[in-house]
């Protein structure tokens, strides 16, 4: 005969950083069940440094009572959008900022944006917010939606592994979307920066779960530590970087004309590459080391 699986009853306490602790009562087959029903709220997935704080078994009543007293305030709240002007140090002025969340009241809703930015501004904030405007539960889903932080996984060209060759490093970052994401990688250190338009391999949007395990990689990625690695390990990361630095594309056209040459016109397909090579290197240095080859732009015969 068939049994329906029976569900428990758990209260699973998440803390959120710089945000109040948040409770959450799931009905589920196990704690681990119920902690994976938590795990895929939005609150949860699109907050970074969220974590389960404690998960503990209740009973049917005491869980029916404070869903009851959820859904009652769930439904008396309303949405808000707070905004601020944040200074901004680097650009010496300021930045408009929106904060979309759900509250009793726009004092209420003022104050929690005040309660999660005051430490770390170090100003009082209360001076800064410019308005608080209520708005509808639709709008407020769709400016979540759109201002959510998403993961992401970004494959960039780094340097110092030699002369025309490049060495790919996954890197994990979080932003808004992915602009905001290849920026963040193209300022990293190590990343190629005399071609950062091309710096960029791929990048695709990844979980929560895929992003963490990311950042751990990062963090055991001897070449993203090269400055901390014992002897020992320094030979580790010559030998990774030799079996997988890759060359760098110069030029397609010369790329092509390599492909397509025939055994006695190579030499003069390398000779060209190499002086497109030495041309930009011209370009980059500002002619501090100036090869008289280079004038005018051709390859001329020097005495």
């Amino acid at each position: 005969m068939f049994l329906d699986k029976i569900e428990k009853y758990y209260e699973i306490i998440v803390e959120f950083q710089k945000f109040s602790n948040q409770k959450y009562y799931i009905a589920a087959e196990s704690a681990e069940a119920a902690e994976q029903v938590v795990r895929s709220f939005k609150a949860f997935s699109g907050t970074v440094n969220s974590k389960i704080g404690s998960v503990r078994e209740v009973d049917f009543d005491f869980y029916l009572e404070q869903r009851k007293e959820i859904e009652k305030r769930t439904s008396e709240l309303k949405s808000f959008d707070v905004v601020l002007s944040v200074p901004n140090e680097k650009a010496n002025g300021a930045k408009v900022k929106h904060f979309y969340l759900r509250s009793e009241n726009a004092e209420n809703a003022k104050m929690r944006v005040i309660s999660s930015l005051g430490k770390k501004q170090h100003v009082n904030m209360g001076n800064l917010i410019l308005d608080v405007i209520e708005i509808s539960y639709e709008e407020f889903e769709k400016r979540r939606e759109e201002n959510a932080i998403k993961f992401f996984k970004v494959v960039a060209k780094c340097g110092h592994v030699g002369e025309l060759m490049f060495y790919p490093v996954n890197f994990y970052v979080y932003a808004k979307n992915k602009s905001k994401a290849i920026e963040i990688v193209k300022n990293l250190p190590r990343v190629k920066k005399s071609k950062s338009a091309s710096a960029i391999i791929s990048i695709s949007e990844i979980s929560k779960d895929e992003f963490e395990k990311g950042r751990k990689e990062m963090d055991e990625n001897l070449f993203l530590h090269h400055n901390e690695l014992t002897e020992q390990q320094q030979q580790q990361l010559f030998d990774l970087i030799d079996q997988n630095k890759q060359e760098e594309v110069i030029c397609r056209k010369v790329k092509r004309m390599i492909e397509n040459a025939s055994d006695d016109r190579m030499e003069e397909v390398f000779k060209i590459k190499k002086f497109k090579h030495a041309k930009q290197q011209y370009a980059l240095d500002g002619g501090r080391h100036l090869d008289r080859k280079l004038k005018y732009g051709k390859i001329v015969d020097v005495d």
